[in-house]
């Protein structure tokens, strides 16, 4: 039995979708899927919650793309044909690394030594991308530190380091006298 063909999308339906999806980009964010679903409950659009996904992944896709290499994407004409869907998808993606980057401040400012923590999903280069050193396009986290940052971070590690060094001395002169005491004891 030969498959329905699929149905193409209406500029209008990705329109409503994309717009239903910024004024609700926490729930994308968050839930990407359902977000998804509730675009087509909010837009009564026919299609399924994957089909809406798809189409909505496949534009961030090609924007993120093209935001970190300034090359378009092929399979999303509509990105670079429509301005409407172009601006929406791009408010997207400046949201989501907005996003982003406030949570890895979020992140830093609460470990408890000042470390920067990065969550392996930023540091992991896959074997595609790594075969090919002269690809720009990879997943390495993009932070941006000021001397002023740095100088900070360090300022805190010596604090730290002259804190434990002290505990650390005055422990060996409790166990010292301790010690003899005990041999006093005997």
């Amino acid at each position: 039995m030969p498959r329905d063909k699929p149905k193409r999308w209406e500029t209008q339906d990705t329109i409503k979708v994309l717009n239903y999806l910024n004024d609700n980009f926490e729930l994308w964010y968050k839930s990407p899927f359902v977000a998804c679903v509730k675009a087509i409950e909010a837009t009564n659009i026919i299609r399924d919650g994957k089909q809406v996904y798809n189409k909505v992944h496949g534009l961030v896709q090609d924007m993120e793309k093209f935001l970190d290499t300034g090359k378009k994407a092929n399979n999303s004409a509509v990105i670079w044909e429509n301005e409407e869907i172009h601006s929406l998808v791009r408010a997207m993606c400046v949201k989501s690394r907005e996003k982003k980057r406030n949570e890895n401040q979020e992140t830093s400012s609460r470990t408890s030594d000042g470390d920067v923590e990065m969550n392996i999903d930023q540091i992991t280069v896959s074997s595609e991308e790594s075969t090919n050193q002269n690809d720009t396009n990879r997943n390495i986290p993009k932070l941006s530190f000021t001397v002023e940052e740095v100088n900070n971070v360090y300022n805190e590690k010596i604090k730290k380091f002259e804190k434990l060094r002290a505990e650390l001395i005055e422990s060996i002169e409790i166990a010292n006298k301790k010690f003899d005491d005990f041999k006093k004891f005997q």
